[in-house]
């Protein structure tokens, strides 16, 4: 595959070896960028260094070299300028709490691990600080990308929010691509919300379609659907605007 060499290249720290994460990887590698994944087992840190493959997850597509792979969160992180988290939302407070010493307290943190806790209800811009304990500057990606469609490198739009505008505008840089284009927001709560419950209105178009009915239930699902995302996430601080 055909690698973009960035203007500026950076060392970035991939939290969790599944499609996401790896196709997260793939897209930064192609920019250029030096990739360290956190896998959790030997097997997969093996398959990815030695056949530059992820044999457990898309296991149809070839990894860039400069994409690589370790079970140490402290050789991932070393020496990184960003560092991508793919954990699973149930899993990532245990995760970061556990490994908060070997995350440098300045190095951004990209979450594109979408959801809401099943337990206390909280989001990912919740559990970074209740697990590190510290105002860490923080972005989150979300938006329409299949893991195996970025492997294939159809063109994708996605957004990137945070708090902190000078944060977002290097997250965007970071990932941006001729077939990956990033957009920026401030709307931290409107984008978390719509990651996690798009899934909700999917799940619920699929079972429509799956009783027989037709575009016009479906779509009056979808839109009513849309607008209670709207109302919620303007309930709980959300912009009203993209």
């Amino acid at each position: 595959m055909e690698i973009q060499k960035s203007s500026m290249v950076h060392n970035v720290a991939v939290f969790g070896g599944g499609s996401f994460g790896t196709a997260m990887s793939f897209v930064l590698a192609c920019n250029g960028h030096n990739i360290t994944i956190l896998a959790r087992d030997d097997q997969t840190v093996t398959s990815i260094n030695d056949l530059h493959r992820n044999n457990k997850y898309i296991s149809d597509f070839e990894l860039p070299s400069n994409i690589r792979a370790t079970t140490s969160c402290a050789e991932a992180t070393k020496n990184a300028d960003f560092i991508i988290h793919a954990v699973p939302m149930q899993a990532s407070f245990a995760f970061l709490k556990a490994n908060k010493e070997f995350i440098d307290p300045t190095v951004p943190i990209v979450s594109v691990s979408k959801g809401i806790h099943s337990e206390d209800l909280t989001v990912m811009s919740e559990v970074f600080p209740q697990a590190l304990g510290r105002d860490q500057p923080t972005a989150f990606l979300s938006g329409p990308s299949f893991a195996k469609e970025l492997m294939q490198r159809t063109p994708t739009a996605v957004v990137v929010a945070s708090a902190r505008e000078d944060v977002a505008a290097r997250v965007q840089a970071l990932f941006s691509s001729a077939v990956f284009r990033v957009y920026t927001s401030t709307d931290v709560v409107g984008v978390e919300l719509g990651g996690a419950l798009k899934n909700v209105f999917a799940i619920g178009a699929g079972i429509a379609a799956g009783m027989g009915f037709g575009n016009n239930t479906i779509a009056a699902f979808v839109t009513r659907g849309c607008h209670e995302l709207r109302t919620i996430a303007l309930a709980v601080g959300g912009q009203p605007g993209f």
